[in-house]
This record gives C-alpha cells, structure tokens and sequence, in this order.
C-alpha cells in the first residue's frame, strides 16, 4: 500500500491527533514494521507487542520525528529496534532463572521466575548451598533467584566482572561435588576458595 499523503506530512497530521493521518500512516508502515522486527525477534508475540509500543510512541510523539535525522520509516525502524532489543533484554533476563540441578547438570532448564521457590526447597541444593561462604550465596542469589546478569552483579556489588564469573562458576562446582552421592558439603573445606 502506498500512502496518498507523503509520510512525514501524515507525522505532522498525527501530531495534531488526527486519526486518519495516524490509520494512513500504519497502513502503510506495518507491514514493512512487522517483517523487521519478526526477522530480529523470531516471535510472533513479542512482535506484536513491541508494534503497539512503537505505534503507541509514535501517536504521542509524532513531534519527535525530524526530517533532518532521516526519512520516517528510519525512525520507525529506530523506534522498532530499540524496543525489540528491550524486549529481548527483557525476556532474556526473565529467562536467567535456571534450576540448580539442571543447570548443573549441563541440561539448563529454563524456568519462570515465580517457580525458583521451588529449586531453593530442593534439600539436597539447599543443605549444599548452606555450605557455601556467604559471599557465594549471595551472588548465586543475585544471579539466579533475582536473575541479574553478571555485570549487574558486578555493578551492584562493586567487584570486578571476573571475580563475579569465577566465584559463580567455582560455587556451582562446589554445588555439583556436594550434589554427587555421599554427604553433602564433603570436602568443601578443602578447597582453596572455600573461605
């Protein structure tokens, strides 16, 4: 569909609520919308969603466009990108969330925030996870029940990101011998970062 009315003149309509203008404008740019970000986000779901935050943007914010940054479909497409990163961001992080045992396993199962109470009443990862300095427990806390990435833990902690990743990856080592069978916590003492 092509637009009757150039597309940044239907921006400075929109600007001014005109419906019309806005219903010419997302005829004719949806589609092109709908294929960017169905390539970049791979989900029809989240595709649609972040279309309605970009058209909502664009309803309430039509003055933002200018002709001097580029033509109106860059903006969309800027508008587009950005919010389906955030979206990716955000799914990502909800999806950090990984249950000790399969985690450790190497089977990585990807649970729902609201479902980590559960993998913390696992006895045989609680009683090993007790075991743990209390600096372990709570980067494994920020990591895994608030689903923070490493760098965020990093930031929030105020160590550096390689002190993060190790003792994320030493504790989950530490977990994984405990969780062999045998006692748990066997040998915890022994190891050199153990402090």
């Amino acid at each position: 569909m092509t637009a009757s009315i150039p597309l940044p003149l239907l921006l400075r309509r929109i600007e001014y609520q005109d419906e019309a203008a806005f219903s010419e404008f997302h005829g004719v740019t949806s589609p092109l919308l709908k294929a960017f970000l169905t390539r970049m986000l791979k989900d029809a779901w989240n595709c649609e969603e972040v279309m309605q935050d970009v058209y909502l943007y664009v309803w309430q914010n039509a003055a933002a466009y200018s002709p001097v940054r580029g033509t109106p479909l860059t903006w969309l497409y800027t508008l587009g990108r950005s919010r389906a990163l955030d979206s990716w961001r955000k799914n990502k992080r909800s999806s950090a969330n990984v249950e000790f045992d399969d985690y450790i396993s190497g089977n990585a199962a990807f649970v729902v925030r609201g479902e980590i109470a559960d993998v913390w009443s696992h006895d045989r990862i609680r009683e090993s996870v007790a075991l743990l300095p209390p600096a372990r427990k709570q980067i494994l806390d920020l990591a895994f029940a608030e689903g923070y990435t490493h760098s965020e833990i990093a930031a929030a902690t105020g160590l550096p990101l390689g002190t993060i990743k190790t003792w994320i990856r030493s504790a989950l080592g530490q977990i994984k011998g405990m969780m062999l069978p045998g006692q748990p916590g066997q040998g915890i003492k022994s190891l050199p970062f153990a402090a």
